[in-house]
């Protein structure tokens, strides 16, 4: 087609581009040569161009005044002829060069190579040498400048170029900030390196975006004046210039800009062409000969800016010849240059002149105006909110996603970056690039496609590479493998024209040509859009280009994105708004709220980037709200689009999780709608008339010309809460049921009549007649109780029901649904499987007509089944049903509702069934609309026509229908056959960190034996415990009568990780423990708090070949009650495929794997062989899981390489005789299964602890004879003796959700584990710790640190010690640091101090650190006391040794160090606080119970550990540590018995110039508790320091994403009868009768002294909450003596707590944001702000009228005549409660931003809001602070900065009211001891220990790109 030709832009960018495009070629001829020999420079180039007569730029003059800076007389400098120094410490001015001639004999250069050490990436390297450096001529004396021979980069900085001619292959190298070898063995080393053919002319030669030797990417040595060439008398090439202030532009030649410079308009840019004027009289104006030669280069060739630098210097040869030739004439020649002046010169433009303002110049100025146009001052759209909402799916908490960044699949040539590729060709036949010679082919939409002329009909020539990269694909992946939209982006710079097209193939080969299903072609140049007809589509869904609404790397990574960024949403309307010029149709409906084809939103100015923890994503950020989104596409909500590149990887690196949680955080709450000018939908294809004017909607009244469905909406779904025609409200629907009938003939079931599979299978088939067997299965559905929702007289508007479908295709297969007459059963037959079948109804006598059901209908409908989504299988259909048949389900109470059948004649699908867990919107619904009954709207997602898209990684543990049990041949229920217990391991290859990992599980000790947990007992004086793990087998068919409790197992801790049971209270599965069943380490009626343990319960199930298993269980208390666990795991014994159960789920396991299939048992040692790998724990284990096991643990190690992970394999090494070596057969038969089937990794516990059956049977296997020769040969096997494999396939899933699609794992690499993305902290890894040996930079090994520095400073007056002054207790001494704040009668006060001396020793000065953390280990005693830490860099110096004299030197008031005149220095202040810099707070949990150890990992700034580097650690003062509430320990450097729990300094650094800081806590007050603190762990023995956290789904930056929380499980409810309660606007609460309730009772609102006469008469005005997330906070803040104060109430407390709830606690958790600066800071009681608890109501709703209700005068309530209530003064403080403890005051800390308070509140205040059902509950007032600050409130965004009330009560009437979890909760999972024994089994107890300790990593999965509509 004809594209328009409406240029905004010159044409002449084209042509620039055409220039910019070349690429020079390797040349095979003979280099050009003068006629000396010598090589020609770039002859013919840009340098060489004559550009006296081009056009003067049209902003010349402003440019020129930029550069003169502001000084309109500054001339030229001649920045070379001269020098400084004398003699061997002479340094000329310029820069030098040299040419050298590699191939002459006897040349000779050092041996290594040129070392690259800053920008690696962007030098000219060479092959077969190291990584980053390049194999350069460059002699050991070439010239450096700016420095003599032997001068060090400290003494002679600067630039520091060395530019080097190679002769022999006319080669130009240059290098930046050089150093030369330190000898003749030592390489060069220089920051980057540029290698240039002299002999090509084509610049620039290197990749656009590369920096060279110079700031501008092009070679220095052709623009130098050199004095050769004005001895000559003529300088024939433009001369190097500088300028101090640059744009973020480069123009051609030059190939890189400068970011930092901003983007000023007038303002040069890089490779900026400049001249002297030709009025400018070089003869009569200058004296000396060498100035008019260089005046008349400066008129021909011109000058061109090539670096940052001084204003109009030149820059020159660095040379003596330059005083040789100028002589006395020196000085002249110097003022002769300065006559040339900057007012003078002119700024040109050479042909095709055009700006780039990105690295790789692409579409620079060609981005479409529609794109590029400020929304934010845009009008919003009437319907705004409602039309967010829509596209939110009701969920506007919904975050954005970035469909980009990211990767599938390991980094090789399989890899598969998400979004959209795109990449630049340049099709002018010169360059020879290689298309296909066929033309693409539009197979699709051939009518819709910009075709080309002389080509086969339905096609166009597409520049198209071969190898062109397609989306989602990766080279060579087909369509069928590759099922994706498949889009092909390609620019193409000769002709400034965008081609894109969707649905691609490449070319099968070479003669072959790409197929596309349509393809667009866009005018880069063309700004207007649309330039195709309207109506048409194009490679979006819109009709738009895809390639400007990209969000690309480079632009991210230049700090700017100037355009609207393309976006994806769900059910759009079939509708579209300029730019877009086509619209979808089959998204189901027209309704006003939808969204429509080139909607535009935009992100309200409210939201605040800069809280972003990203800077990249603050860049999107503010692009969101100035250009806005641009709806181009179906898919998912909120998906934004970006460029597919590695170059994110490389650009985020350790942040990219962090990026992706901070888009995430920006919610669609924040998103608006805006109407842009003209605004008007399109309705139609064509909506333009013929004579140009359009036909569309009014823009205020979009969607009125169709009808949206009617009438009150019900949706009918399990889970779902809906409302009862009643009144009330069923919480949870749970009457859908659903079963499946099948002919599966098997003899033992059913005679043949076939079996039901009940609700407790989450899918089920749907197919007639399947396979060989003639099997068929058939799906019975029906939705129970319905009359009680929809009126029995109602009329039906629209009804249908919703089915989700898994269709694998490849076919489209018909669903046949009839309405059956006849009713089934609709629970579990109580005698057997045979009630429902194939021939009977389940009815007991019942039949169905014929065998199948199908001739018990009466209505039929069919509906096609399409194939799903190609990754996930998923297809919706939407079944329309007759309202006769919906109200015949209603009729007479439902008794003729029996639902419908389903089948398939054809095909093979999976119907989502009711009771589906991971993904609740698949389960079948009914959506009605009626009239004729009341009842509420409720929202529900809409069914989608298209492919949903790819589900979570649980979905695809839905083994449907689950295999039939396999059993042995004596009937008992085979284990897992076939499954990864029977690996046989003894020949996988071993794990590249073997032996640290097994050194890891030795836990220092390479003597740790195998140590069997079993066939032994402990005595606990009231009864013998078998030692292991006991398991029963049970029958519970029915039949067999065996007794199980009547109640379902109850679990009270991991209900949301449980396996349970339907029709049972939730939180609990009805499994068959006998009464009796054994508890692993207890007796009978052994209470946990006896028999602390962790209480196994393992019950196989002989009738259903299940296994149950639970953890820490206690049996029922009576005949009636039930079994109570903390969770509970049941796994189907016939399945091999694990896991079963979906990712991140804890089992009895920590590991999420079945205890049984690994436990050692009685009967295999009696059969005389292991089948299986065996089960073992470790004391460390890193929070990370493999295959098989599916869930990881945190707080127990670090994620290093030398650290175990759940799921590890280990196996015993071949060579160890197990024959020779041993000599009891049951040792034999264990040390055989070790090395065939290995062991596995399942727990935390005591090192290479393995598991056995805990049963007294042992004594039949291993007689007491043999006993202790059973127990020495399991001594012998020693962990040094053991092996770690790599199973098939391993990879470390470092999050709860590892697994993205059908098991293809996400690991990168396999074979270096734990690189998952955020990846390990990268660099040089330093631990510094007190014993341990660490490398020195010098390249020695220190083989036992001792630098670590701690004492404790305490006012421990004794006036023996220190006069008073306080006493430290030193170093040497290896008593543990005690830490509290004068809380004891004598007014104690303890304090640590700590540093790591000699820092820079180990750690270079000007290192970029990547991520540095201190590892402390604390004792906490305290039972339920969490106690808060402040860290603090101190900035005084204190004595560094114990003092000669006595404990003086330091101590509460002195520093320990002595001034010149021998006086100690004391602190600023008693305690050194007032010596602090940056302060963080942390907590400190209680420890572990047996120890008291707590192992907490502090990130440091980068900042910190470099000043503490710097001048030889001079300034490393350390830190203070202090604890503010409670008294704790500090584990000092010189502790003895646990070396691995003294302090230690992680440190992760590359060698650089420093300023790269690893992410690390905010610097916070004292009083603050900021977010996030670092998460404590349970400490360990492990001698490896936890490294600093990277920003990750472990250690995230506070999320708004909905929030809920449950009781915290700390050892403060553990036993002690404290519980919980947070209550907070936004969480999910349980009530006091039972029922959930997402909290929204918060109520708050400003008062304010704003004197406004028409608004409340002078009283004050209110700011209510709904519109108002923050409120600011101060009395008398400003000149008008305004005072702001603040009501907080949280209501309904009552409905919360039971009557009999006795406080304890309570704390009032606040944000607010003070942006004062430190200097402002005012250190007296007008900080404080005062809280008060209120005792007059006010009002609790916005008023009716305006805003005068509520005020400084008025409570906002009325007398029953009307008349308003008052305070007792305005301001309302008179109405405080008269009792003294309520009220208080806490302190708002400085400085510059968000802080967290936790401020205590009196808890007889809390008792008092309780009491009397709450009618006392007026609230609180709180003002102060005469500097105004901001709190936030109730409605704020970020959910984590709401107001909440934290209360701690005792009730022993009733259960702990908590908070109920949701899928995307942390949970904080702590329980006691990791430990399951010691590592000497004798020498103490068994403690328990917990699978769970601390928060799990959340998973924000990569979504599919949607299918093209």
């Amino acid at each position: 087609m004809m594209l328009p030709v409406r240029q905004l832009f010159s044409v002449a960018c084209c042509v620039w581009l055409v220039l910019l495009g070349c690429r020079p070629a390797a040349s095979d001829s003979t280099p050009a040569r003068h006629s000396d020999g010598s090589c020609s420079v770039f002859p013919n180039s840009h340098w060489d161009v004559d550009v006296s007569s081009l056009p003067v730029h049209p902003s010349s003059a402003s440019i020129i005044q930029n550069i003169n800076d502001d000084d309109q007389e500054r001339g030229m400098h001649t920045d070379f002829a001269g020098h400084t120094g004398a003699g061997a410490t002479t340094i000329y001015y310029g820069i030098p060069f040299m040419t050298v001639d590699s191939s002459a004999s006897g040349a000779s250069f050092p041996p290594g190579p040129t070392d690259f050490y800053m920008y690696k990436l962007e030098s000219d390297t060479s092959a077969g040498v190291p990584p980053g450096s390049g194999r350069y001529p460059f002699p050991i004396n070439a010239p450096v400048e700016g420095a003599y021979t032997g001068c060090s980069v400290a003494s002679c900085g600067g630039d520091r170029h060395v530019l080097v001619v190679d002769n022999a292959t006319c080669t130009l190298y240059e290098v930046w900030r050089a150093e030369p070898p330190a000898n003749n063995a030592a390489p060069w080393r220089a920051a980057n390196g540029a290698a240039f053919s002299l002999s090509n002319p084509l610049l620039p030669q290197r990749p656009l975006g590369w920096t060279s030797a110079d700031a501008a990417g092009l070679p220095i040595y052709p623009g130098l004046v050199k004095a050769s060439e004005v001895a000559a008398g003529e300088v024939k090439h433009a001369i190097r210039f500088t300028a101090r202030y640059v744009k973020a532009a480069f123009e051609y030649p030059a190939s890189h800009l400068v970011t930092n410079q901003g983007t000023t308009p007038n303002r040069p840019w890089m490779g900026m062409r400049a001249r002297l004027s030709s009025s400018f009289n070089c003869d009569s104006t200058l004296t000396t000969p060498e100035a008019k030669v260089i005046c008349t280069a400066m008129k021909r060739y011109g000058v061109i800016l090539a670096d940052v630098g001084s204003p109009w210097y030149l820059t020159g040869e660095a040379t003596a010849a330059w005083e040789s030739l100028l002589g006395s004439r020196l000085g002249q020649f110097h003022s002769d240059i300065v006559k040339m002046q900057g007012k003078f010169m002119e700024v040109v433009m050479p042909p095709g002149h055009c700006l780039c303002t990105q690295p790789d110049c692409k579409n620079s100025q060609g981005t479409p105006i529609h794109f590029t146009m400020d929304v934010s001052g845009l009008p919003l759209h009437p319907d705004s909110s409602n039309i967010v909402a829509y596209i939110s799916e009701g969920n506007t908490a919904v975050g954005m996603h970035a469909d980009f960044a990211g990767h599938d699949g390991p980094v090789n040539t399989n890899t598969i970056y998400y979004g959209i590729p795109f990449l630049t060709v340049d099709s002018r036949p010169s360059k020879q690039q290689a298309f296909n010679p066929g033309p693409t082919d539009f197979y699709l939409y051939p009518s819709e496609s910009d075709l080309t002329a002389g080509v086969p009909a339905g096609s166009g020539r597409y520049p198209f590479p071969a190898d062109a990269t397609i989306e989602g694909a990766y080279s060579g992946c087909t369509m069928t493998d590759c099922d994706t939209d498949r889009h092909v982006l390609v620019v193409d710079n000769f002709t400034c024209t965008l081609y894109e097209a969707w649905r691609c193939q490449a070319p099968a080969n070479e003669l072959a040509t790409w197929s596309c299903a349509n393809g667009a072609a866009f005018n880069l140049s063309d700004p207007l859009l649309p330039q195709r007809p309207i109506g048409w589509t194009s490679a979006d869904a819109a009709g738009l280009p895809i390639y400007p609404g990209l969000v690309r790397v480079d632009e991210v990574a230049a700090g700017e994105v100037k355009h609207a960024i393309r976006f994806t949403s769900r059910r759009i309307r079939d509708a579209y708004a300029w730019p877009a010029s086509h619209l979808i149709t089959g998204q189901g409906g027209v309704g006003p709220y939808r969204s429509w084809m080139g909607l535009r939103a935009r992100l309200s100015a409210a939201f605040k980037c800069s809280n972003l923890y990203t800077k990249e994503a603050q860049v999107i950020c503010r692009a969101m709200q100035k250009y806005g989104l641009i709806l181009a596409d179906a898919g998912r909500p909120w998906f934004l689009t970006g460029e597919a590149s590695p170059g994110w990887e490389m650009l985020l690196g350790a942040n990219l999780a962090a990026f992706r949680n901070d888009i995430s955080s920006i919610t669609a709450a924040n998103m608006e709608v805006v109407t842009p000018p003209g605004h008007c939908l399109c309705t139609i294809a064509e909506c333009l008339n013929d004579d140009g004017t359009v036909q569309c909607l009014p823009a205020e009244v979009p969607g009125t010309q169709h009808s949206t469905p009617q009438g009150t909406r019900l949706v009918v779904q399990t889970g779902r809460s809906i409302p009862r025609l009643d009144g009330s409200t069923n919480p949870a629907y749970n009457g859908t049921i659903d079963a499946g009938i099948t002919t599966q003939y098997s003899a033992a079931w059913n005679n043949y009549q076939g079996v039901t599979y009940y609700w407790g299978t989450p899918e089920l088939p749907v197919s007639d007649d399947t396979g060989s067997a003639h099997e068929s299965f058939r799906v019975l559905l029906r939705f129970e109780k319905l009359f009680q929702f929809l009126p029995a007289a109602a009329t039906i508007n629209q009804a249908s029901l919703n089915l989700t479908f898994i269709n694998w295709g490849p076919g489209t297969y018909t669903l046949e649904v009839c309405a059956l007459t006849k009713p089934w059963v609709a629970t579990p037959p109580a005698v057997s499987y045979a009630g429902l079948g194939w021939q009977k109804t389940g009815a007991w006598a019942a039949a169905w007509s014929q065998p199948g059901g199908w001739a018990d209908c009466s209505t039929a409908w069919s509906v096609p089944v399409p194939p799903g989504h190609p990754q996930s299988g998923y297809i919706q259909v939407a079944l329309p049903l007759p309202a006769s048949v919906l109200l015949g389900w209603v009729a007479n109470n439902g008794a003729n509702n029996f639902g419908v059948l389903m089948r398939s004649k054809s095909g093979n699908i999976n119907l989502r069934m009711s009771q589906h867990m991971a993904k609740p919107t698949t389960r079948p619904a009914l959506d009605i609309y009626y009239d004729g009954g009341a009842g509420p709207i409720t929202w529900s997602p809409e069914p989608d026509p298209s492919p949903p898209p790819s589900p979570s990684p649980d979905a695809f543990q839905d083994n449907s229908p689950q295999p039939p049990a396999q059993r042995l041949p004596d009937g008992s229920c085979a284990v897992l056959p076939g499954s990864a217990y029977q690996l046989d391991v003894s020949s996988l290859p071993l794990h590249p960190y073997s032996a640290a990992l097994i050194a890891s599980i030795n836990d220092g000790n390479p003597s740790h034996s195998i140590h069997p947990d079993f066939a032994s007992t402990t005595d606990t004086g009231a009864g013998l415990i078998p030692d292991g793990i006991p398991f029963i087998t049970v029958d519970s068919n029915p039949a067999k009568s065996q007794q199980f409790p009547p109640g379902p197992t109850v679990f009270n801790m991991y209900p949301t990780e449980s396996d349970v049971t339907a029709g049972v209270p939730r939180g609990s599965g009805r499994y068959p423990f006998p009464a009796n069943a054994p508890i692993e380490g207890a007796y009978p009626g052994c209470s946990i708090a006896d028999c602390d343990t962790d209480r196994h319960v393992l019950v196989v199930d002989n009738y259903t070949c299940t296994l149950y298993e639970a953890w820490r269980c206690e049996w029922p208390t009576s005949a009636t009650a039930p079994w109570t666990c903390a969770n509970g795991a049941a796994f189907n014994l016939s399945n091999p495929l694990l896991p079963q159960r979906p990712f991140g789920w804890t089992s009895a396991d920590a590991a999420g794997l079945p205890i049984y299939a690994g436990l050692i048992k009685v009967a295999e040692i009696q059969a005389g062989a292991i089948n299986h790998a065996i089960r073992f724990t470790a004391r460390v284990i890193q929070p990370t899981f493999a295959w098989p096991a599916s869930h990881l643990v945190t707080g127990h190690g670090t994620r290093a390489p030398d650290t175990p992970w759940m799921g590890l394999r280990a196996r015993l090494r071949s060579s160890y005789s197990c024959n020779a070596a041993l000599q009891t057969p049951a040792a034999r038969i264990m040390c055989t299964a070790m090395q065939k089937y290995g062991l596995i990794l399942s727990d935390i516990g005591g090192g290479w602890y393995i598991t056995g059956e805990a049963s007294a049977s042992w004594s039949d296997v291993i007689p007491a004879s043999q006993m202790a020769a059973f127990q020495a040969d399991m001594a012998k096997m020693r962990g040094s003796d053991m092996e770690v494999v790599m199973p098939p396939g391993h990879c470390l899933c470092w999050n709860a959700q590892c697994l993205e699609v059908l098991g293809a794992n996400t690991c990168p690499d396999p074979v270096v584990p734990g690189t998952l993305s955020p990846p390990a902290p990268t660099g040089t890894r330093v631990v510094l710790q007190t014993g341990k040996s660490v490398a020195a930079l010098d390249g020695s090994m220190v083989a036992s640190y001792n630098g670590t520095i701690d004492a404790g400073i305490t006012t421990q007056y004794i006036a023996s010690w220190n006069n008073l002054q306080g006493v430290g207790y030193y170093w040497p001494m290896a008593a543990d640091r005690i830490m509290k704040e004068a809380t004891t009668a004598a007014g104690e006060t303890f304090r640590v101090v700590l540093r790591f001396d000699e820092l820079y020793k180990f750690v270079p000065s000007g290192a970029a650190i990547t991520s540095a953390a201190l590892n402390m280990t604390f004792l906490n005693w305290q039972v339920g006391i969490t106690s808060t830490v402040q860290v603090c860099v101190l900035q005084k110096p204190w004595v560094g040794s114990q003092p000669v004299a006595s404990y003086a030197g330091i101590g509460w008031a002195k520093t320990g160090v002595t001034d010149s005149a021998g006086n100690l220095i004391g602190w600023t202040a008693p305690g050194a606080a007032s010596d602090c810099g940056a302060t963080w707070t942390l907590d400190v949990i209680p420890g572990y119970e047996k120890s008291g150890m707590i192992l907490v990992s502090l990130p440091l700034p980068g900042s910190v550990i470099q000043g503490w580097v710097t001048k030889q650690s001079t300034q490393n003062y350390g830190v203070l540590i202090r604890c503010l509430n409670g008294q704790i320990s500090l584990r000092p450097s010189q502790l003895t018995q646990y070396p691995a729990a003294r302090p230690a300094l992680d440190v992760y650094y590359q060698p650089g110039t420093g300023g790269l800081e690893s992410p690390a806590p905010s610097p916070s007050p004292p009083a603050s508790d900021p977010p996030p603190s670092p998460s404590p762990s349970p400490a360990t023995t492990s001698d490896k320091p936890s490294p600093s956290p990277s920003p990750s789904p472990t250690n995230p930056k506070p999320s708004p994403s909905p929030e809920t929380a449950k009781p915290s499980p700390s050892p403060a409810s553990q036993g002690s009868g404290f519980a919980r309660l947070v209550v907070k606007t936004g969480l999910t609460l349980s009530k006091v009768d039972g029922s959930s309730v997402v909290y929204n009772s918060t109520v708050d609102a400003g008062i304010t002294t704003q004197y406004i006469a028409d608004w409340n008469y002078m009283q004050g005005v209110t700011y209510y909450w709904p519109a108002t997330p923050e409120i600011t906070l101060g009395d008398a803040v400003n000149s008008a003596k305004e005072s702001f104060r603040v009501l907080l109430q949280f209501a309904k407390l009552q409905q919360l707590l039971q009557p009999s709830a006795a406080v304890t606690s309570a704390r009032l958790n606040l944000t607010l944001v003070n942006w004062q600066s430190s200097s402002q800071t005012v250190q007296s009681s007008s900080q404080t702000v005062q809280v008060c608890a209120l005792a007059t109501r006010w009002v609790a709703t916005s008023p009716p009228t305006r805003y005068v209700a509520l005020g400084w005068a008025r409570t906002g309530m009325f007398t029953s005549s009307g008349t308003p209530v008052t305070w007792a003064e305005p301001g309302a403080w008179k109405d405080c409660s008269s009792d003294p403890a309520a009220t208080w005051s806490f302190t708002v800390p400085c400085c510059n931003g968000v802080a967290k308070l936790s401020v205590p509140v009196p808890a007889s205040v809390v008792a008092g809001w309780l009491a009397n059902n709450g009618s006392a509950n007026y609230g609180l007032l709180m003002r102060g602070a005469s500097t105004p600050v901001t709190i936030r409130l109730s409605q704020h965004s970020d959910t984590n900065s709401r107001p909440a009330l934290d209360i701690t009560y005792t009730d022993t009437q009733s259960s702990a009211m908590g908070l109920s979890q949701t899928t995307t909760t942390t949970k904080s999972k702590t329980q006691p001891s990791p430990d399951r024994k010691p590592h000497h089994p004798a020498a103490s107890p068994k403690p328990k220990r917990s699978p769970r300790v601390s928060p799990r990593p959340l998973r924000s999965p990569h979504a599919w790109r949607s299918p093209k509509p």
